[in-house]
């Protein structure tokens, strides 16, 4: 009896191991796939051929791209591949007849979708009734013009494609319905294209100024191309736009009807699951109806909201039954490897046989059950997910307009005290010359002082742009200063000051703008706060450094007060209240000062005067870094990568870094990113304004890259305020620096952020042991990572993508992944998408939600508890940990 019972087991077993599905080969011929409801009937028809468990559905595809005789060629090609079945959507009637009645002739069923040819040699046509589409629209267009009380409209109807039925069909039942209402239409012709819509609107109202009261588009694609063009001009009235298709996608009819960019749609589903099952069942010997008729109705802003949200609830159910369909396969792979073996072990002995596969049985079941309970977990609510959206949206758009207006408030605050200054000393040269017209050659003289200063007024610069211009040129500094002393000796003398420039010929590299405005202000406030005695202006110079001084026996600074006096808004308590001033002049010295790669310091005592010194070295870092490939790294050194476009700003940074750090530059945005990609260095410094690619676009691109998002990011910025600074950190910068700073400072910042991120690689990295070491397999795993990267936040991404990308059979894709990381390929994008959540915890502020969308989960509460499984606690406490 066990000899009988082992052999009809090994019997059983050997039929299954060899037992196959079945192929059924269904040919799908698409007329265009450039909108999102030709793309949802794409979708659909994958999707619904991917949920068929009794036979393995083949679905060849071709777009036919509106072209007639392409999609002749297509439906050849497909009949010469032996196709059980023809699922087809005909460009145009007339011109495909033929074709698939040529089909049919040859014993293939037909299936018509959406679009009908001009003869009834098909098996099933599945659509819209588009005849019932046009009287339905017509009927909205009268019930929204008498709403509106609008007697004598003027009514556009904007159609598909001349030769397709539904064009045809829609346009008749609309006018018939109008004209029954004692009204007429004005008819373009289309192709169903959104950009051709837009044209043919724009050059209509270009040309004729029409004003229209309704408007008709055969699909919301053509009906959102009306309201964007009817937007565009200010002082026409929006008409009323009513579209058909009514899709519950990103950009489609329902999200328009909620958003008010169009008044309604007509539903047209696109029918692509219905037309695949009417194929299966031709293939498999059913019986279908010839003619299937989808369901029709009126949208509004009274059932838009309700019917998006039901398309989602089942989007997301569709998207659980393919994860749970996939989970299925890789499990029957798995089991159909060990009937194998067990079929083995079943030669030798008999009863041990029959303990494994009853063993096997078990679990089988038992994980069946498993899968079939993670079914039932709670959909997410989206609706309170977009009112926190909205309101986060409201907030920030609140601390902009803040941020925005103290922007402004600084910017006015640097140009009055430049401008106050020029227009004093504007002042008093008009008074000299008024008191002295006597005297032509003084005349002369006071006027050319006025010229100066007006000249100096209308060339004035941008106090608050990202890098002050510094021009140095080779010249004689003594010079230059006499010249701007000549400027204050009307003033001095005004107030009956003594004042004494004594200077010597330094010939150097320096930018004459800068000494201008740095000496302006401090011979301004010399004046200003000398009553009696002297004013003197000092050029001297040593080896290395050149010194400008200038002095007065004015009322002086206060000991504690002198180091305080350069921060902005900061001015003495010894300061005469009723001067204007916002103590800015100061600051904004030593700002430029520092440019310069000098320093300005300050000497005082109370009654007696004060004396300010800069220094300024004599050799400027005047020299562009040259070109280098970085061939020549050391390997043992941390590498800084440094984005800045101001050649002696990136040559000073070089400077600081090289002698501690592998250093790799340029000059622009775009170069940065390939040399990251490239070099993958440990830490990036970056400008915010630069040629081609700005800092925060860098951000966002490394950001966006899981392969370089790990990568800490420390952005330059001369730009004050806080609005720039939260657009770095939403694209990913971990710290700010301002300019100007001191090399302690960068180097500071540096070494902080390489040592919190070596902290960050260690405790977030997942582990994924690869067991191959060929360059071979290497490569196949980067193309592998490489493609599912380019869609990780895609949660409708299937097994079956990779398959089609790599050209490979799901078993022996499956094994080959597996001998090389041991993970199953649903483990393996498991874990990249966990690793790459991990990194945006650490680097944002994003909610776990949002987390979760943006790696491709689309139920939070499962990536909240396979995020546990990989990493022992939950995204909330990943985050927590890294920020104590």
């Amino acid at each position: 009896m066990k000899l009988k019972i082992f052999i009809l087991l090994v019997f059983i077993l050997g039929c299954d191991s060899k037992n196959h599905k079945s192929e059924i080969k269904i040919g799908f011929s698409q007329c265009i796939s450039n909108d999102e409801w030709r793309n949802e009937m794409n979708n659909e028809i994958f999707t619904e051929a991917g949920l068929i468990v009794s036979h393995n559905v083949n679905v060849i595809f071709k777009d036919a791209k509106a072209n007639n005789e392409l999609q002749i060629k297509h439906v050849k090609e497909l009949i010469s591949e032996n196709i059980d079945v023809l699922i087809i959507s005909p460009n145009e009637s007339e011109p495909l007849t033929p074709i698939i009645e040529e089909v049919k002739s040859k014993g293939i069923h037909v299936v018509v979708i959406d679009r009908k040819i001009t003869s009834d040699h098909f098996d099933a046509f599945i659509g819209g009734n588009n005849l019932t589409i046009g009287r339905l629209a017509g009927e909205m267009s009268i019930d929204l013009l008498n709403k509106r009380k609008i007697t004598k409209p003027k009514i556009l109807s904007i159609t598909g494609l001349e030769g397709s039925s539904p064009a045809q069909e829609r346009q008749k039942g609309f006018e018939d319905v109008i004209n029954e209402n004692g009204l007429t239409t004005k008819v373009i012709k289309s192709d169903w294209k959104k950009q051709t819509a837009r044209k043919l609107l724009d050059s209509i109202n270009k040309l004729h100024y029409d004003y229209y009261d309704l408007i008709f588009a055969h699909n919301d694609e053509m009906a959102r191309a009306a309201s964007d063009v009817y937007n565009s001009y200010s002082s026409v009235k929006k008409p009323i736009i009513i579209g058909v298709d009514g899709l519950a996608t990103e950009n489609g009819g329902l999200e328009m009807i909620n958003k008010g960019i169009i008044s309604g749609t007509i539903s047209y589903p696109p029918s692509g699951a219905k037309a695949l099952r009417l194929a299966f069942d031709l293939a498999i010997g059913k019986t279908v109806d010839k003619y299937n008729y989808q369901k029709t109705f009126k949208i509004d802003n009274k059932n838009a909201n309700t019917l998006y949200y039901e398309a989602l609830r089942v989007r997301v159910q569709q998207d659980k039954l393919k994860s749970l369909i996939e989970s299925y396969d890789s499990l029957s792979i798995d089991i159909k490897e060990k009937n194998e073996v067990i079929l083995w072990i079943s030669i030798l002995s008999g009863l041990l046989f029959i303990s494994v596969w009853t063993s096997i049985y078990y679990i089988y079941q038992k994980n069946k059950s498993n899968y079939l309970l993670r079914t039932k977990q709670e959909v997410i609510n989206h609706q309170n997910t977009e009112i926190s959206q909205n309101r986060d949206q409201l907030i920030s758009a609140l601390k902009q307009m803040e941020e925005i207006s103290e922007v402004r408030t600084q910017f006015f605050s640097n140009i009055s005290h430049e401008f106050k200054n020029l227009l004093a000393l504007m002042s008093l040269d008009i008074e000299k010359v008024i008191a002295d017209s006597s005297t032509k050659s003084r005349l002369s003289r006071y006027l050319s002082m006025i010229n100066s200063n007006l000249n100096r007024l209308l060339t004035y610069k941008n106090l608050d742009t990202n890098a002050y211009p510094v021009e140095l040129k080779y010249g004689n500094l003594g010079e230059t200063i006499n010249e701007i002393g000549e400027n204050f000796k009307l003033s001095v003398e005004a107030k009956k000051l003594k004042f004494k420039i004594e200077t010597t010929s330094v010939f150097t590299d320096f930018d004459a703008d800068i000494i201008q405005k740095v000496l302006s202000n401090l011979l301004s406030n010399a004046i200003k706060y000398t009553v009696k005695g002297s004013i003197s202006v000092n050029l001297n110079e040593d080896q290395d450094y050149i010194y400008i001084t200038i002095s007065d026996t004015g009322i002086g600074i206060p000991k504690n007060e002198q180091t305080k006096i350069f921060d902005r808004h900061k001015r003495s308590s010894m300061a005469n209240e009723d001067k204007d001033s916002f103590g800015i002049g100061l600051h904004f010295c030593k700002s430029l000062i520092n440019l310069m790669n000098g320093e300005i310091a300050v000497k005082s005592q109370l009654n007696k005067g004060s004396t300010f010194t800069i220094s300024l070295p004599k050799k400027q870092i005047t020299q562009e870094l040259e070109k280098s490939s970085f061939t020549d790294l050391d390997k043992s050194k941390t590498t800084v990568l440094i984005a800045e476009d101001n050649p002696h700003i990136l040559a000073r940074i070089v400077q600081i870094l090289e002698y501690k750090y592998n250093v790799i530059y340029t000059n622009n945005g775009i170069d940065a990113y390939e040399l990251i990609n490239y070099h993958q260095p440990d830490i990036i410094i970056s400008d915010i304004l630069m040629p081609g690619m700005d800092g925060i676009q860098l951000c966002q691109k490394l950001f966006d890259n899981p392969a370089t998002i790990n990568i800490p990011i420390l952005l330059l910025s001369a730009v004050q305020g806080d609005e720039i600074r939260t657009q770095g950190y939403q694209t990913g910068a971990d710290s700010f620096l301002s300019k100007p700073f001191s090399s302690d400072t960068l180097l500071a910042r540096v070494e902080n952020l390489i040592r919190k991120y070596s902290k960050t690689k260690i405790s977030s990295k997942i582990d994924i042991t690869i067991t191959s070491k060929s360059e071979e397999d290497q490569i196949f795993l980067n193309s592998i990572s490489d493609f599912l990267y380019a869609h990780i936040s895609d949660y409708n991404f299937k097994i079956e993508d990779l398959l089609k990308e790599f050209g490979m059979s799901r078993s022996k894709f499956y094994r080959k992944l597996k001998s090389l990381v041991k993970l199953s390929p649903n483990d393996y994008i498991r874990k990249l998408r966990l690793d790459y959540a991990s990194q945006i915890l650490i680097k944002t502020d994003f909610t776990i939600a949002e987390v979760a969308y943006k790696v491709g989960f689309s139920d939070v509460k499962y990536f909240s508890k396979i995020f546990k499984k990989e990493f022992g606690v939950t995204p909330s406490e990943f985050k927590d940990n890294y920020n104590q």
